[in-house]
């Protein structure tokens, strides 16, 4: 995506009220003992619709932790001399931005940007580093979240390789409802169809089935969930295998 689509530095906060570190789960993981001392690197931050965060290839100059709304990872492929995204990951308040597979790591191979605006905390690199070398339970958290990222990443592939679209539609919806931490969204079928990596008349139809079922109810580019219950049920298996395995990661 051209940088006019986005710009790759987060909004500052200024007078706005932005919820507490805390409301980021992975934060909220960190041992109180080092929490203290990791809050003092964190900046509240706004994040607008279709911010960059991240181009690939590109050096990163912070992480970030989301508080609300939601950020995907992509990939860009070429089909036919034209380009094609999909998304690799979506992350919220269950998670961050920026941590790579490897600690020397200083770019990333997806691009990242905004899809749901919202709050967030960055933490400048170098700070970000030096904290994980120092603190023993954040590190061990941090190398917890990447294990279950790549893990996450391996699952939801398989999961758009050999499921239906509308299981995997029910299936990140549900996903979106868990990392904004709200039941009504701003989600339109054109980036759905990026997140499941489907042709956008193949993601309405869905989304129609599912509301025809009552289980949501999409108005003006905004879905909101009705039956979460029901929704899962619609859905395959893989959507309750992943929140176990961040649960069993980070959570025990």
């Amino acid at each position: 995506m051209p940088r006019g689509e986005g710009d790759t530095h987060a909004t500052m906060v200024s007078g706005e009220a932005v919820p507490p570190p805390v409301q980021n789960r992975l934060l909220a993981a960190v041992p109180p003992a080092e929490f203290a001392v990791v809050a003092r690197s964190l900046e509240p931050v706004q994040l607008g619709l279709r911010q960059v965060l991240f181009l690939p290839g590109e050096p990163i100059e912070a992480v970030y932790f989301p508080v609300s709304g939601l950020v995907s990872a992509f990939t860009d492929t070429f089909q036919g001399g034209h380009g094609l995204a999909v998304e690799v990951a979506a992350i919220g308040r269950d998670g961050m931005l920026g941590l790579g597979l490897l600690p020397d790591a200083n770019c990333l191979p997806f691009r990242a940007l905004c899809q749901i605006p919202g709050a967030a905390y960055r933490a400048p690199l170098p700070a970000f580093c030096e904290l994980a070398d120092s603190l023993p339970g954040f590190r061990s958290l941090l190398w917890r979240y990447t294990q279950f990222a790549f893990g996450r990443l391996a699952h939801v592939s398989a999961c758009n390789l050999l499921h239906p679209v509308e299981r995997r539609c029910a299936r990140r919806l549900l996903d979106v409802h868990d990392q904004v931490g709200e039941r009504s969204f701003r989600l339109t079928h054109e980036f759905l169809a990026e997140m499941l990596g489907a042709r956008r008349s193949t993601v309405t139809a869905a989304v129609r089935r599912l509301a025809d079922r009552g289980l949501l109810e999409y108005r003006w580019g905004r879905m909101t969930i009705l039956d979460r219950a029901g929704l899962e049920a619609a859905g395959c298996a893989c959507y309750r295998r992943i929140r176990d395995e961040y649960e069993r990661l980070l959570l025990r």
